[in-house]
């Protein structure tokens, strides 16, 4: 008998939460690309993995504000907010509480990817932080939504 794949377990632990939050779907399947990536014979698949976790964290607090938090946040607001991941932070930090540990990763990735995106040298990522990033963006979704992914 065959193990079920990576993606059909999350979709099928996730499927009841994402039928009542249908914006927690592509969530969970951004996590899912990312696994299908890290497997690819890609030599610089860590950077775009990296990107995608990072994309998928951000977008996750922002659905989170929006769908979650029970506070109307007009555009104009999220504009605002969304101008600094500092400022994202301090509002997440309104609502849910995540310890210092996962804010210092959470820090330091997204570092990581401003420095691949925004600087001059490109930085070397390797698997292991991958694999550290991974995990903790799980966490977080896992304590916003609810989602399961082991």
């Amino acid at each position: 008998m065959s193990r079920p794949r990576y993606s059909d377990l999350v979709v099928k632990k996730n499927t009841k939460i994402s039928n009542k939050k249908p914006w927690t779907k592509g969530l969970y399947e951004s996590i899912i690309a990312a696994d299908l990536l890290t497997k690819q014979k890609l030599e610089q698949k860590n950077r775009i993995v990296l990107i995608i976790l990072d994309s998928t964290l951000e977008i996750a607090f922002k659905e989170y504000l929006v769908n979650e938090s029970g506070t109307g946040y007009n555009d104009a607001t999220l504009l605002s907010i969304f101008k600094s991941r500092s400022l994202v932070q301090t509002e997440i930090q309104k609502y849910v509480k995540l310890s210092s540990t996962l804010w210092n990763k959470i820090d330091f990735y997204y570092g990581l990817r401003c420095k691949l995106v925004h600087e001059r040298i490109t930085v070397g990522i390797h698997d292991n932080q991958i694999d550290d990033f991974r995990n903790t963006v799980e966490k977080v979704l896992s304590k916003l939504f609810k989602l399961k992914f082991s």
